[in-house]
């Protein structure tokens, strides 16, 4: 099953739906995998994945796999799958997808 929750407005829930969605897909054994593909991150950073706030992503590249290289072509989804729990997995989001 795949679901998507999409919205070009802002402040309509995308985050939360998404995030206490497949926190409950999860908790009730589905296998689940989150792909951030918000510029802003906020799913990312909601999940705990987020940077801390005194610290920048380096200019042109992520500390690590995220959509924005998916996307480009340079790493594959698999390669920017972050393990969370037993059942969620989170691909996530970068500043330059911007």
């Amino acid at each position: 099953m795949i679901i998507g929750i999409v919205n070009q407005k802002g402040g309509v829930g995308k985050t939360t739906t998404s995030a206490n969605l497949g926190a409950a897909l999860a908790l009730s054994g589905k296998k689940t995998l989150i792909i951030d593909l918000d510029a802003q991150s906020n799913l990312t950073t909601h999940l705990g994945l987020g940077l801390p706030e005194d610290q920048e992503e380096p200019e042109g590249a992520a500390m690590r796999p995220s959509m924005y290289e998916v996307l480009k072509g340079t790493k594959k989804l698999s390669d920017a799958i972050i393990h969370r729990s037993d059942n969620l997995d989170v691909v996530p989001s970068s500043l330059l997808l911007s």
